[in-house]
């Protein structure tokens, strides 16, 4: 899990990025690599899906991230379509209003506040097993060549 997260993440900074360079350049290798990241954020939440399906507090989270996600893509391809139908000025006082950095700092941000509850969660369950394993060789120190079958 926490790789699809890191994989979304890392996405996500490819739209911007690739958006950034077409906006200024207009070369349509950027357009290129806007698409192939978008494929990558896409497939990442679906696979984010499958894996929290037994978590409902992470599957709000995906939702959250899929939906920044694809408020990002749009905000990505708005900057194409303006250097297309506008040209640089136009792209470059729509990139000033900040927006597409604000929605690469939240879903930095929910990435960041889902790996953490995952971490946590390994945790405890580490410290679940632990303490199991702790008790199973207490019981078998106290009752060595006990076997028991079910």
């Amino acid at each position: 899990m926490l790789h699809h997260i890191r994989i979304i993440e890392q996405a996500a900074l490819k739209i911007e990025s690739a958006a950034r360079g077409y906006g200024i350049t207009g070369i349509q290798e950027f357009v290129d690599r806007l698409d192939a990241a978008e494929e990558e954020a896409v497939m990442g939440t679906a696979q984010l899906r499958k894996l929290t399906i037994d978590n409902p507090l992470q599957q709000e989270n995906v939702h959250q991230l899929a939906t920044l996600i694809e408020e990002r893509i749009a905000y990505s391809n708005l900057l194409v379509k303006t250097r297309d139908e506008k040209g640089l000025v136009d792209v470059a006082a729509l990139s000033a209003l900040g927006r597409g950095m604000h929605l690469t700092d939240t879903i930095h941000a929910l990435s960041e506040q889902m790996i953490q509850l995952e971490e946590d969660l390994l945790s405890a369950r580490k410290e679940s097993n632990d303490k199991s394993i702790d008790h199973l060789n207490f019981f078998s120190v106290r009752h060595p060549g006990s076997c028991f079958f079910y």
